[in-house]
């Protein structure tokens, strides 16, 4: 199951680690279609709290904007609200804190050049350090979340939806070799990679919830994009969830999954170009012997033809040789023969059904 984590600083509000209620937004903004992707949505209730609040993000129409593509997820059953609070207690969160100190300290004698800190106080106060990692500021709180979110992730099985900034402090934490699989944006990126000539990842959000609000009421459609934003939203999240009813989607989904468990486990980190290349080889492999197979198996009579060809085409997903079948066993099979025909036409509908999504994207 893919199931993705949203993360963000308001997890720690519960913890009081800090009050600050932002979450992380990257995905939905660039990669609406991880929707798509996603079997559950894993949202901590204190950001969930934040998001039906509406008070982040700023201004108020990107968290109204926010709110609405959450409620709608949430009613097609995408959802699930999890509680941090057993998890993450008085002790776990000092241990975190104590685990970011250690961790900068090492940082700091690894890149020395990459990685500083500067004192965030005014002078003859006591403050707190921001550590500066690669150009990217990290104040401990916004750390703390970082590491407490991988915790959570591995506890419930799933992918953080780390923003772009989080993820620069993971390559200088853990490097490659050591990269959690829970922080991997590879696993899902793969599946956004795949399906961008398919599915476009077009914005949901209309760029009129971005503008400064004095600009847009000099401009003569602004009362029309004022009324219509959230409506024209629900209409393009109807749209893009509309497309998870689809078998074809389901299964094509699935033989992605596949591809990216194989390069997880071969090489640990998954790189969706090379995901989306073994996706395309794939296809153009099945589809070849698809087109050659079953319009002849659909012409021929013959009860050995009926039943050994679609054999052929099922080695190709399995990997193995084409079973021979004896002249003894093809009598009893004959009835068998034209209902496996019609399981594996069924097994592969998702060829033809990316053929057509890829022309109605055009």
């Amino acid at each position: 199951m893919n199931k993705l984590l949203v993360t963000g600083l308001a997890t720690g509000i519960d913890a009081g680690v800090c009050q600050v209620c932002n979450y992380d937004l990257d995905w939905m903004l660039e990669y609406p279609s991880l929707l798509l992707w996603a079997d559950r949505l894993l949202v901590p209730g204190s950001i969930w709290k934040v998001i039906q609040n509406e008070k982040f993000p700023k201004p108020n129409e990107v968290a109204k904007c926010c709110k609405l593509v959450f409620d709608i997820v949430n009613s097609e059953g995408l959802i699930e609200i999890k509680k941090s609070s057993p998890v993450v207690d008085d002790i776990l969160r000092e241990d975190i804190f104590t685990q970011v100190d250690h961790d900068i300290d090492q940082m700091k004698q690894l890149f020395p050049e990459k990685i500083s800190q500067k004192n965030l106080s005014k002078k003859g106060d006591q403050g707190f350090n921001e550590t500066i990692v690669d150009g990217y500021g990290y104040c401990p709180p916004y750390l703390w979340s970082i590491y407490s979110n991988l915790i959570l992730a591995r506890l419930w099985e799933a992918n953080c939806l780390f923003d772009s900034t989080a993820l620069n402090f993971l390559r200088f934490k853990f490097g490659i070799s050591e990269f959690p699989r829970e922080a991997d944006s590879g696993r899902s990126k793969s599946f956004v990679t795949v399906f961008k000539s398919y599915l476009p990842n077009e914005p949901l959000l209309s760029t009129y919830v971005f503008h400064k609000e004095g600009k847009c009421k000099k401009c003569l459609h602004h009362k029309r994009c004022e009324d219509s934003y959230l409506s024209d939203l629900e209409k393009k999240v109807y749209e893009l969830l509309k497309w998870r009813e689809y078998d074809e989607f389901q299964q094509a989904k699935t033989v992605i999954d596949s591809i990216i468990e194989k390069h997880e486990s071969a090489e640990g980190l998954v790189d969706p170009a090379g995901v989306a290349r073994d996706f395309h080889d794939k296809q153009v492999k099945l589809q070849k012997r698809v087109r050659n197979i079953f319009p002849k198996v659909k012409r021929w009579s013959n009860v050995a033809a009926m039943v050994s060809i679609p054999v052929g085409v099922a080695s190709v997903a399995a990997g193995n040789s084409i079973v021979s079948v004896s002249s003894a066993a093809l009598f009893g099979l004959s009835r068998l023969g034209k209902e496996y025909i019609d399981l594996l036409e069924s097994k592969y509908r998702w060829l033809g059904f990316l053929q057509n999504m890829q022309k109605g994207s055009h």
